[in-house]
């Protein structure tokens, strides 16, 4: 089960992962950006641009703490590295585009994941690209998810100036993830 509610005048997604990820995989084209304390004050305080259609999710305890004293709401963090973890393990026939962190990085995670059985259709690291053919390389991949891992807020001003030229269902913006789940960085040990 999921609910959808205004959290400060914005789309937050919270509940079942697994539910969540059905319900985004259903719609046409969606992104779905984690909401913590930086990405709350990018977007409030630093007006952050969010393209038209997308969901928040609560990726942080700020979010946990609006939801409960503005909304009365009890509810659960939700971190993006955990939403990434979830689709590349559960959703392995779902195309997937991996764009950015350092190459070594990047090209570790394409490998660890390929290992898995993970469609891997197409990556790039973040640094030293040119956007217009990015864009078209990532259309060409036919990729079902893109994530995207330049860290705030170069990921979602990425995602804003591409997302009408992206031929893509699901996008979401996940920081350092892939520093994490290739095992670059240490992490929590679920992620690896």
């Amino acid at each position: 089960m999921f609910h959808i509610v205004s959290l400060l005048g914005f789309k937050l997604i919270y509940g079942d992962v697994n539910d969540i990820v059905d319900f985004l995989f259903s719609q046409n084209k969606i992104c779905l950006y984690s909401a913590n304390g930086e990405i709350l004050n990018n977007i409030i305080f630093n007006n952050l641009p969010l393209v038209e259609n997308y969901y928040l999710i609560p990726d942080g305890i700020t979010t946990v703490y609006l939801a409960k004293n503005l909304n009365n709401l009890t509810i659960e963090k939700l971190p993006g590295i955990e939403v990434m973890q979830f689709i590349v393990d559960k959703f392995k026939e779902k195309s997937i585009y991996l764009f950015g962190a350092k190459e070594e990085v990047n090209n570790s995670l394409v490998e660890r994941l390929k290992e898995q059985g993970v469609n891997i259709v197409g990556n790039k690291p973040g640094y030293g690209y040119d956007e217009e053919d990015l864009i078209n390389d990532i259309n060409k991949s036919k990729a079902d998810v893109l994530f995207v891992a330049l860290g705030s807020p170069m990921q979602e001003e990425f995602i804003f100036r591409a997302y009408e030229r992206l031929n893509v269902k699901l996008i979401i913006p996940v920081g350092g993830a892939f520093d994490v789940l290739s095992g670059y960085k240490r992490g929590h040990q679920r992620y690896l």
